[in-house]
């Protein structure tokens, strides 16, 4: 699957490809003026997307199932902050989604739905929110904040952050996943050095490379 947005309406478009190609459709039929994506799969290889419809600074979440599409609104009318750059999707082991994004200046959220309807928690003050949550249910976000990049988890008491790299103030989007071991790994770059940067937790420590320089493209 890949998602998409195909002319100056902005509509989303969802492509899946077949045996004979790529087929492409416009699953949510008037909703346009759509952007910051993210799409992730369920076990059952249904899509899953977040978006925000411009205009009016809506985050919504869209799903496919066997009934068809349905279409939800997780946060509406943001208007006097507008939300930042993206939306970063992520299905909990119990298949409910979660939706990490970022509202102007720099208000890094996280919403997640649960049987009462969406749930919204403030986590930090940053930017570049990615998302993913390991096999336990526990979520992982990294962002940037001023004091680096940060890698944030969540338990029953709220969420607890660590400075994984504090070199990296001046980062732009990161993007988080974890290993077989539920170990975070976190890509950002840094614009201060121009330096593409890759941070892996092993045990209690993080350990950060730099895999690749703008020198050397």
């Amino acid at each position: 699957y890949s998602i998409r947005m195909p002319d100056s309406t902005r509509q989303l478009a969802l492509a899946r490809q077949d045996a004979t190609g790529w087929q492409v459709a416009t699953p949510l039929g008037t909703e346009t003026q759509v952007g910051w994506l993210s799409l992730v799969l369920d076990e059952n290889d249904f899509p899953h997307v977040s978006y925000v419809r411009f205009w009016m600074d809506d985050i919504k979440y869209a799903y496919q199932d066997a009934a068809g599409w349905h279409v939800e609104a997780v946060e509406t009318h943001v208007s006097s902050a507008h939300v930042q750059w993206s939306t970063s999707l992520a299905l909990g082991p119990d298949g409910r989604p979660w939706i990490a994004y970022v509202l102007r200046p720099d208000t890094v959220k996280v919403a997640y739905r649960d049987v009462t309807g969406w749930r919204k928690e403030i986590v930090d003050t940053g930017k570049f929110a990615s998302l993913a949550i390991d096999v336990s249910g526990t979520p992982h976000l990294s962002y940037i904040a001023a004091t680096g990049l940060i890698h944030s988890t969540r338990d029953a008491t709220g969420w607890h952050s660590q400075v994984v790299d504090p070199g990296t103030i001046l980062g732009v989007f990161t993007s988080i996943a974890l290993g077989s071991d539920s170990a975070a790994r976190v890509a950002t770059f840094d614009n201060a050095t121009a330096t593409l940067r890759y941070a892996r937790l092993d045990g209690a420590a993080w350990t950060v490379e730099t895999v690749d320089t703008a020198a050397d493209v």
